[in-house]
């Protein structure tokens, strides 16, 4: 064979190598696409799959406002009750009741202040501070929460707690654009007074008799045992307890200083003089000692333990007390007589 007819069988071989390698490419390019093909398909959520997530997620975010609406309650119990000590301290450092409580609430309640000053009592209590933290979680899970107050009232709706309400629009949404909520509740909340300072105790005794609300452990019928047993009585007395009455000034009349305004919610104590004169403030022994009574300086018709009873010589309680069955400390069974 010449040296040409093997140089054009070298060249005929590489072209036909040539012609497999390009469709062994095309194959193998083909191959690869519909293997991406699938793949991309396994993976790429089905219409439904993403319907099903959109589901999950709105439910998501129905759950987490159905929960914060529930722990709002929580939030304003802590709030609110700070908020009443807050402001009995604002009115005994000025030495002044205040005509208008409501304002001085919401100022303590939300941002944890009375006329610009901060209350340490307040420190990461106040409902502000509490809408910050839950909006910082709720970013968190990719939800966006603005939640405004409005309209607080305060009422008092038994003789131990004043009820919270306020309203508050609430717009939720998700952080993607999935999403929008937009609504207002109304929330109602009741919180107790109990171990709250009494604010007419902190003005009228200059802050030197701070007296703490605590609910009597004694009934009308167990202040006086037998025929002159008034160790319940003296008790009372001594820790100056607070009971129901219907002729005293409920605890929101209090913060006002409110002493001559009655309410079937009103709550009352009786003065211990001795504990007066131990602090060195001017004793009235002429005073009835119901503290609403004492305090208000309005003169009334008295009744005393007749002489020999086991009880302070300067104990005596109005004619309106007196004469009540169920606000008399039973004194009707000492022989009292008027005085």
């Amino acid at each position: 064979m010449t040296a040409c007819a093997r140089s054009g069988a070298g060249i005929g071989r590489q072209a036909l190598l040539a012609r497999k390698g390009v469709v062994f490419l095309i194959i193998s390019l083909l191959l690869v696409s519909i293997f991406l093909t699938i793949l991309y398909a396994q993976r790429l959520p089905t219409s439904r799959e993403r319907a099903e997530g959109e589901v999950s997620r709105i439910r998501s975010m129905s759950d987490f406002l159905t929960d914060f609406q529930a722990d709002v309650h929580r939030a304003t119990t802590i709030a609110g009750f700070r908020s009443f000590i807050a402001v009995e301290q604002y009115i005994s450092e000025k030495g002044a009741f205040v005509t208008a409580p409501m304002p001085i609430f919401r100022e303590a309640f939300m941002n944890g202040t009375i006329d610009g000053e901060a209350f340490e009592v307040m420190e990461n209590s106040t409902f502000g501070e509490y809408l910050q933290r839950v909006n910082a979680e709720a970013r968190k899970i990719g939800i966006g929460l603005n939640a405004s107050v409005i309209n607080i009232t305060l009422s008092q709706n038994t003789p131990w707690s004043v009820e919270i309400r306020f309203d508050m629009t609430m717009n939720v949404s998700d952080t993607r654009g999935l999403a929008r909520w937009d609504t207002v509740g109304e929330f109602t909340t009741t919180v107790s007074i109990l171990d709250i300072r009494d604010p007419i105790y902190s003005v009228y005794t200059f802050g030197k008799i701070p007296n703490t609300i605590r609910q009597s452990p004694y009934n009308n019928s167990q202040f006086v045992v037998g025929s002159n047993d008034t160790t319940a009585l003296n008790d009372e007395i001594g820790n100056m307890y607070y009971r129901e009455d219907p002729y005293a000034p409920s605890f929101l009349q209090r913060l006002a200083g409110n002493l001559t305004g009655s309410s079937k919610y009103g709550i009352a104590s009786l003065v211990d003089l001795d504990e007066l004169n131990a602090q060195g403030l001017f004793v009235k022994t002429y005073q009835s000692v119901l503290d609403f009574r004492y305090f208000s300086n309005v003169s009334t018709s008295d009744y005393c333990p007749g002489k020999g009873q086991p009880l302070p010589s300067w104990f005596k309680i109005d004619q309106e007390h007196y004469l009540d069955p169920a606000h008399d400390y039973e004194v009707s069974l000492l022989n009292a007589t008027a005085c």
